[in-house]
């Protein structure tokens, strides 16, 4: 069953396995082209590895270096308005 037309949902990365000092990529992607994003606005303090990309439909967080640290359960996130 398809969402009503102003319904954006978001499909995510599932679960990552990292070997420190590696980089890791996880994805989220929409099902409707967002106008306005967030993706590089990372909260403060964040790690210089941490980074974050995206346009339209596909965003992606990166971690370059991973450390063991970064082990988390990580969520894409998105609001709409009408």
């Amino acid at each position: 069953q398809k969402p009503p037309a102003h319904q954006v949902t978001v499909t995510q990365t599932p679960v990552v396995s990292f070997t420190p000092g590696s980089t890791v990529t996880l994805t989220c992607k929409t099902n409707s082209a967002l106008i306005i994003k967030l993706a590089n606005q990372l909260v403060s303090p964040t790690p210089a590895r941490f980074s974050g990309s995206g346009s339209s439909t596909d965003f992606s967080l990166t971690i370059t270096g991973a450390q063991r640290e970064d082990a988390a359960v990580y969520h894409c996130q998105t609001q709409s308005w009408l």
